[in-house]
């Protein structure tokens, strides 16, 4: 069994996007636990340094801005900088065609004990039910093959340093509205008017005030939902990553497109409804969570504001029994 006395220097590369990430939080953390004296180090991008450094899995981390490969001098220097460590060890969790390359052009021909899905590497996952499996499986699978055991899904624990926001201070019964989704991915949102039709449903049906989060490019979609629902609160552009989570485990509902914020709320067990676009595939990336729940259609915006409410009223009956 690996032990932390025989790798003294890990790197582990997980890039994004952020739901990605967080499906990969149990695995970081038995990595962690699996090798509990080693030094270890992340590569990921920019936008996660905060929140993953404040898992306390990594000793460091260093950025990668993803150079092309005519940008020489920017793919030699993360090279040069990757060889220099002398890493011990590689946890490849991203397993994209970049990655694989890195395994090649960065750590060949003598690479480290490697990892991933790359097909010479000392430790090549060749899985043949990889494409039917969740993320989290997969990730999962990888790591065990390599003798890590005892490997805990992801959690909000895993998420530190959150903090509700003040204007929340007093209301006790809200639920969370995801409308936003990644800025080139439009066919994965639903219409910013359903969902003010539901925030309006949700506040004076069922007592929940509406809240709304996701980052600023969100914020019109926020304004619209305003629009016809005052009473909802826009926290758009206002929260960390870590703040979601904070927010999430007070929640008595959550609705979100798939979308990162939506994938970190689930983590609260609290009801989550997540819905999809035919170009999803479920199967792999569900939320974790012990009530979550979804509506798929091949066009988002066919899904309609009765299919929601009825799918809600199921919800909350259940969880309520």
């Amino acid at each position: 069994m690996t032990t932390s006395q025989d790798h003294k220097k890990i790197l582990i590369i997980r890039h994004g996007a952020l739901g990605d990430i967080i499906f990969t939080l149990g695995c970081m953390a038995a990595i962690r636990n699996h090798h509990q004296d080693a030094d270890i180090t992340l590569l990921t991008t920019e936008p996660f340094v905060g929140f993953l450094y404040d898992t306390g899995f990594f000793n460091h981390i260093i950025i990668d801005d993803k150079p092309k490969l005519h940008h020489i001098k920017k793919a030699w220097a993360l090279r040069q900088k990757l060889r220099y460590e002398k890493f011990d060890i590689v946890y490849d969790l991203q397993t994209s065609g970049r990655t694989i390359r890195y395994f090649y052009l960065i750590f060949c021909p003598y690479p480290p004990r490697f990892v991933g899905r790359a097909k010479w590497a000392s430790d090549y996952d060749n899985a043949a039910d990889w494409a039917q499996k969740h993320t989290v499986n997969r990730l999962e699978g990888l790591i065990y093959q390599a003798g890590i055991n005892n490997i805990p899904k992801p959690a909000l624990h895993h998420i530190k340093n959150g903090q509700k926001p003040s204007v929340l201070k007093d209301i006790k019964q809200y639920a969370l509205c995801i409308p936003g989704t990644s800025a080139h991915r439009h066919v994965k949102k639903w219409s910013d008017d359903y969902y003010a039709d539901i925030a309006c449903w949700l506040y004076r049906q069922k007592n929940l005030i509406p809240v709304i989060i996701g980052s600023y490019q969100e914020h019109h979609s926020a304004i619209a939902i305003q629009h016809k629902c005052p009473e909802a609160i826009n926290l758009t552009g206002k929260t960390k990553i870590a703040d979601i989570a904070s927010l999430s485990q007070n929640a008595n509902f959550i609705i979100g497109n798939d979308t990162g914020p939506t994938i970190i709320s689930a983590l609260s067990n609290k009801p989550t409804l997540v819905l999809y676009c035919q170009e999803t595939s479920v199967k792999h990336s569900l939320p974790i969570g012990t009530h979550v729940d979804y509506i798929q259609k091949d066009d988002i915006n066919t899904i309609t504001v009765n299919d929601v409410m009825a799918k809600i009223n199921q919800m909350l009956y259940i969880t309520h029994e």
